[in-house]
């Protein structure tokens, strides 16, 4: 058994302005070394002894990006879907569930926009989560807090469950406002939800029907109204990734996609499903997903290793002149 990953692309350039823009959002600038973050990801599933050929989920206007820096990491064989437009995390995780169903697979939904520090123990972790997944479970990957920040969602653990390290969740809040996360903090036992999730699609698409069947059915008639570039069959499997050593690839048409509700996975399913697993984990996980989170990962990656000494120079620095350094340098190499 191996693992299908789904990589999610769908950000349009909101955060860490003015570097990230719509035409090339943060998950394709190399702020890990000279890599992107969807580089980083890529490199992250690429032991094809684990892991199935990725597929990847981002917007039309970024094709060009996806193909031209995956093959730059060197990956050969992927399914692409192209949306017209962005409609949050839960449409793309359902359509990836009713195509990407290879016998006896498991997904693993990962944002393109994450630092891992420690490899194996996300590898490990990941591992774990497929045994779960297999016990009809969703699994979600738990940080440890250090604050009340209120740009993650918090979960209770529960009881552990007969597979050792993994917990059943007993609840599960979407970003809480500050006072909410301070409460969530005092109770204990609680998890930052990472956002990278595992399931079976069967066990997946049956949470859907039962708690949001509306957006299922929106994403099986868009499915249904669509074709693919290539016949390839079923993707994400073997015998489709050594079809041909190239893109499979399916682009919705607006008026197919317009009718999809656009939530979040978290409050579609996360926070009403009752076979959550929370899997805690230690792999040095930063969500990039502003400055000061950003400025977090240089010091954590500080911290593990001696940086070159352009890096160090600039991790000593107060955040604000930080920030300046690295606004200034990524406009230098993204602009001109």
């Amino acid at each position: 058994m191996r693992i299908q990953p789904i990589i999610l692309l769908g950000g349009i350039g909101r955060r860490l302005w003015p570097l990230s823009r719509p035409h090339k959002p943060k998950q394709f600038l190399p702020l890990i070394d000279k890599k992107s973050l969807f580089q980083v990801t890529l490199l992250r599933i690429a032991d094809r002894r684990l892991f199935l050929p990725p597929l990847i989920i981002a917007n039309q206007t970024h094709e060009t990006l996806v193909k031209t820096q995956a093959r730059e990491a060197g990956i050969k064989s992927m399914t692409l879907l192209l949306e017209p437009t962005a409609c949050n995390t839960a449409a793309p995780i359902v359509l990836a569930a009713l195509l990407g169903k290879p016998a006896n697979s498991v997904q693993l939904i990962l944002p393109s926009d994450h630092y891992i520090g420690d490899h194996k123990a996300f590898i490990e972790a990941v591992q774990l989560g497929a045994t779960c997944a297999h016990q009809k479970k969703i699994i979600t990957f738990g940080i440890s807090p250090d604050r009340p920040a209120t740009q993650y969602g918090y979960m209770q653990l529960g009881q552990e469950s007969d597979i050792k390290g993994a917990f059943d969740m007993a609840a599960f809040c979407e970003k809480p406002n500050r006072a909410g996360a301070k409460k969530w903090l005092a109770r204990g036992r609680c998890q930052w939800n990472s956002g990278m999730f595992m399931f079976a699609p069967d066990t997946l698409l049956a949470q859907m029907q039962t708690h949001c069947p509306i957006l299922l059915a929106a994403c099986k008639q868009a499915i249904e109204a669509t074709t693919w570039d290539t016949d390839i069959g079923e993707i994400g499997t073997e015998k489709s990734a050594k079809k041909n050593n190239d893109i499979r690839l399916l682009r919705f048409a607006p008026a197919h996609f317009a009718p999809i509700p656009s939530l979040p996975f978290d409050i579609a399913v996360m926070e009403k499903t009752d076979c959550g697993i929370v899997i805690p984990t230690n792999m040095e996980w930063c969500d990039i997903g502003s400055w000061s989170q950003l400025y977090h990962m240089y010091k954590m990656r500080k911290a593990k290793a001696r940086q070159p000494v352009r890096k160090r120079l600039a991790t000593r620095l107060r955040p604000l002149s930080f920030f300046r350094a690295m606004i200034i340098d990524f406009m230098r190499k993204t602009l001109y």
